[in-house]
């Protein structure tokens, strides 16, 4: 009985440890990001806050490119929503620079603003991440006079330990999306979440390897429409894999905020470069973060499945002139890629034709406890700020709209 009560111990002590070291902090870049062609940057940010919470991930990290905010409308007021939530900010250089491509002094200059737009917030942290996660490639004076100019700043450096290439897919599908071909998001969204939790574990094992343990864990990801979307269904896939959501602050007091690998090509994960560092052959990557792998994973995967897709002209929030595009008003239109959010009502896109330079959008409809379907035609009218979208009963000859509606920012 002692020896069946001590290996029940062992086992359940050991499962404990197990749990304990599959720990993982997420991560986004490249805040304030483009618009992308499911969301507006605002309702983007709200699903991504909201996922966070529902989630109960107590703290994410964002890492930011203030340079970009004159061209983000709106970026700095989400960037607070974020810290508000409980989420820190960090540098990711002002203006997404790539250090291979960089002066050593322009780069850190671009450093020093970033810096200096973040000492004055709140949620800041004294971490930078390089964009592309270059550190100078092959040019290794490069990369140590930014390691230096870190230092010098009491700057550590923002690594990642995993990385999937979800920039990959959201890139993809606003590109399929623009082209008029049809994505089946929730295809997409499964090959999305696949491909994270293989490259978590691909990374994780090459830790153990080149370690010898499993290190708090970062993930990259980036504040993008695809991630907002898969973000509830990823993190309750992590959980479901064993890992424990960390806040960043947790991640980035491991031990390997300490190491600084010399190894001839400095760029990706830190996880791979100390696996070189340290002899470990390659391949040292996730094998999806070949491009012209995950290209052929999203073209088999993800397009053609859907019956169509509303051209991305047309996404987006809109409302009439005097609409606030508040969810409330009563005349607001949200646009997705295969559906239309109204008022009270949403109509999935049964089929999607072009008619001209309008396009044509059958809806299976549904709201207020009823069904119906519904034929509805789209239209632009003019440029920029200026331009409206028209919209009448595609059963009925073309008519005038006399309240059309403005595109939401």
């Amino acid at each position: 009985m002692l020896r069946w009560l001590l290996t029940a111990l062992a086992l359940t002590l050991g499962a404990q440890l197990a749990a304990q070291d599959k720990r993982i902090a997420l991560t986004f870049d490249d805040t304030p990001r483009h618009a992308g062609v499911l969301y507006s940057e605002d309702e983007r940010a709200i699903r991504i806050i909201a996922a966070l919470s529902e989630a109960e991930v107590e703290q994410a990290a964002f890492f930011l490119n203030p340079g970009k905010l004159a061209e983000r409308p709106g970026g700095e007021a989400r960037i607070a929503a974020y810290v508000a939530a409980g989420h820190v900010i960090a540098n990711h250089t002002s203006n997404h620079s790539q250090l291979r491509d960089t002066d050593a002094s322009d780069y850190i200059a671009d450093i020093d603003a970033a810096a200096k737009w973040l000492d004055v917030r709140k949620g800041a942290r004294a971490w930078f991440r390089f964009p592309y996660l270059d550190e100078g490639g092959r040019d290794k004076a490069k990369r140590d006079a930014i390691r230096a100019a870190l230092a010098e700043r009491g700057l550590i450096n923002g690594y990642v330990t995993v990385d999937a290439s979800d920039w990959f897919y959201d890139g993809a599908l606003s590109t399929a999306t623009r082209a008029g071909k049809p994505v089946d998001l929730e295809a997409l969204k499964a090959l999305f979440i696949e491909s994270h939790i293989e490259a978590v574990r691909y990374y994780d094992a090459l830790a153990q390897r080149a370690l010898g343990r499993s290190p708090a864990h970062v993930l990259l990801l980036h504040e993008s429409d695809l991630v907002a979307l898969a973000l509830p269904d990823l993190v309750a896939a992590l959980r479901a894999d064993g890992w424990t959501i960390i806040t960043a602050d947790d991640a980035y007091a491991d031990a390997l905020t300490d190491e600084r690998p010399d190894v001839p090509f400095s760029q990706g994960t830190i996880t791979e470069m100390i696996a070189w560092e340290r002899g470990l052959p390659a391949p040292r990557w996730y094998a999806r973060n070949d491009t012209k792998l995950a290209q052929a994973e999203f073209d088999a995967r993800a397009i053609g499945k859907a019956s169509s897709a509303i051209p991305a002209r047309y996404l987006g929030v809109w409302d009439y002139e005097g609409g606030t595009c508040a969810p409330e008003s009563d005349l607001r239109m949200a646009i997705r890629p295969r559906a239309i959010t109204f008022y009270e009502s949403v109509g999935k896109a049964t089929d999607v034709r072009l008619d001209g330079e309008d396009v044509i959008v059958d809806l299976a409809m549904d709201g207020e406890g009823e069904t119906w379907e519904q034929s509805l035609r789209l239209s632009l009218v003019g440029n920029g700020n200026e331009q409206r979208l028209h919209t009448s009963d595609a059963s009925e000859p073309k008519t005038k709209d006399d309240l059309p509606r403005k595109r939401c920012q």
